[in-house]
C-alpha cells in the first residue's frame, strides 16, 4: 500500500469515527429529551397489547381521549367504536329495546324505584302524627348502585367547577364529535391528561348507557370485557345480571319453564361457540328413544 492509499484509509476511518460520535451524541440528546418529557416517547406496542389498542384507540377529536404510552386511547368503548368492526351488530342493537334502557331513569316509570323505594325512612314516635314515617328523599345511592348498573345512565365527566358534563352539554354530531367547544374546555383532567369521570356514572356497563358521543348502550353488558366470548353471551345465566329478583324475575321463570329445562337438557349438543349461531341450523334435533308406552305404540304402527 503506497502513501496515498494509507492517507485515504486513515481519512476514511476518521470520517467513520466522527460520524459514529455524532450519531451517538444525537441519540443521547434525543433520549434525554424523552426522559425529561420534552419530546414524545418512542413506543413499540407489543403484540399482546395490540388488540387492546385497536378497541380503545381514539382519534384526536374524541372528548375523552388521552395519550397512553405513545397511543391515543379512550377508557370507554361505546357502540360507535364497536361498529368499526361490527357494523351490522351495532345497527341491530341501536334499533333494539335494550339500547333505550337508560331512558327509564328520567321517566315516571322509575319514580317507585328511585324516589319512593330509594328514600330513607326514619320513625318518629313523638311526632305530631303518631306512626308517620318522616322521609328524607334522595334515592340517589339506590339509583346509582341499582337502577343505573342495569339500565345504564348518562355517562358524565366532571367539570372544572365541580359539575357534570354529559352528552347534552357536548352536543356531538352524527360522528360523535362534540360541537360545544365551551363544554370541552370545561372538562376536568388529571395530571396525566385523563378526563375525570363523574363517580355517580362510572363504572357503568348498563345496557342502555347514554355515551358521550351520543351512542346508546354498552356492548360489554352482555359481551364481557376483553374476551368478548360469544359462548358466554349466549348463556341464559348471562341475562341474570339484570333479569332476576322479585321486581323482574325473568331468569327464575325461564329456568322453571319448559324452554329452560330443554336448554339445560340439550346444551351439550348446541354449537354455542360458533361465530354465527342460529338455533334451527346449528343444532340438529337429536333422535330420542321412545320411553313412553304410548309413543312406542304410535311409532310401531
Amino acid at each position: 500500500m503506497n502513501l496515498n492509499s494509507k492517507k485515504l484509509t486513515i481519512g476514511g476511518l476518521a470520517v467513520i469515527y466522527l460520524g459514529t460520535l455524532i450519531f451517538v451524541q444525537v441519540n443521547e440528546v434525543a433520549r434525554s429529551r424523552r426522559e425529561a418529557g420534552l419530546s414524545a416517547a418512542i413506543v413499540s406496542v407489543p403484540v399482546s397489547s395490540r388488540g387492546c389498542v385497536e378497541c380503545h384507540e381514539a382519534v384526536e377529536h374524541d372528548v375523552d381521549a388521552f395519550e397512553h404510552w405513545g397511543e391515543l386511547i379512550a377508557t370507554v368503548v361505546p357502540p360507535l367504536d364497536c361498529a368499526k368492526c361490527h357494523p351490522t351488530e351495532a345497527a341491530e342493537f341501536a334499533a333494539s329495546h335494550h339500547s333505550k334502557g337508560g331512558n327509564i331513569l328520567a321517566s315516571l316509570d322509575n319514580f317507585l324505584a328511585e324516589t319512593v323505594e330509594g328514600a330513607r325512612f326514619s320513625f318518629d314516635p313523638h311526632g305530631d302524627t303518631p306512626g308517620l314515617m318522616v322521609t328524607s328523599v334522595d334515592g340517589l345511592s339506590s339509583a346509582v348502585s341499582g337502577c343505573m348498573q342495569c339500565h345504564g345512565s348518562k355517562l358524565a365527566l366532571e367539570s372544572i367547577d365541580g359539575g357534570k358534563i354529559t352528552v347534552d352539554d357536548l352536543l356531538p354530531d352524527a360522528d360523535g364529535v362534540p360541537t360545544n367547544a365551551v363544554a370541552v374546555a370545561d372538562i376536568l383532567r388529571d395530571e396525566d391528561g385523563q378526563v375525570v369521570y363523574h363517580a355517580n356514572t362510572w363504572p357503568n356497563t348498563g345496557i342502555g348507557r347514554i355515551n358521550l358521543d351520543g351512542s346508546l348502550g354498552s356492548c360489554s353488558a352482555c359481551h364481557s370485557r376483553h374476551d368478548f366470548s360469544p359462548l358466554r353471551a349466549r348463556q341464559p345465566e348471562n341475562c341474570a345480571k339484570c333479569h332476576l329478583g322479585p321486581d323482574h324475575p325473568q331468569k327464575e321463570i325461564y329456568e322453571e319453564s319448559k324452554h329452560g329445562v330443554a336448554f339445560r337438557d340439550l346444551k351439550d349438543e348446541m354449537n354455542l361457540d360458533a361465530d354465527r349461531w342460529v338455533r334451527t341450523t346449528h343444532r340438529p334435533r337429536p333422535a330420542r328413544p321412545a320411553t313412553c308406552p304410548a309413543i312406542r305404540a304410535t311409532t310401531a304402527t
